[in-house]
């Protein structure tokens, strides 16, 4: 079982820092890291706000994904 400083190192190691450019390494999304929340029993999330429009020309929107999936983007 995992203690708690392994568990904050883990998370020191993983975190996105709001503001930052990030890319989803599963779905491709791409987006500024607007928010991020922690819950007791789950994997930190960050929300990434699309760049850009859709098909219809509406802005993309927001996606929240679990900070492990999020690397920075260039």
């Amino acid at each position: 079982m995992e203690n708690k400083q392994d568990n904050k190192a883990r998370n020191k190691m993983n975190k996105i820092t709001l503001g930052t450019k990030v890319k989803d390494t599963i779905t491709g999304f791409t987006g500024i890291a607007i928010a991020r929340t922690e819950h007791l029993n789950g994997a930190p999330q960050v929300c990434v706000e699309g760049q850009g429009l859709n098909e219809d020309q509406l802005p993309v929107g927001e996606v929240w994904f679990n900070e492990s999936r999020l690397v920075a983007a260039e």
